[in-house]
């Protein structure tokens, strides 16, 4: 969770940084952790399937880099069509 974080830099992963600074200071991390794994795996998921979506060889028309209307660039919030989509997929799953 931290290393995918840290190594993809964009707000999306940043909600996994917030989450393990958070169940670090919280009292019994044991069972918070617990708690809290499946609403980070559930998030993880989503994440690891919105990049495979992005990893499909698609026009512009058909998935856009930026938001239709807004100008606001999705490669900021951490949604990139990649040359060779297969390596930053294989890290983060196995990094999950």
């Amino acid at each position: 969770m931290q290393i995918w974080s840290i190594t993809y830099h964009s707000w999306l992963t940043f909600v996994f940084l917030l989450a393990a600074c958070f169940l670090w200071i919280m009292p019994q991390k044991e069972s918070r952790c617990l708690r809290f794994s499946p609403v980070v795996v559930i998030y993880a998921e989503c994440l690891l399937i919105l990049q495979y979506i992005y990893g499909f060889d698609l026009t512009n028309e058909e998935l856009p880099d930026s938001l239709p209307g807004s100008g606001y660039r999705l490669d900021e919030i951490g949604i990139v069509k990649y040359e060779y989509p297969v390596v930053p997929l294989g890290i983060k799953v196995f990094v999950n």
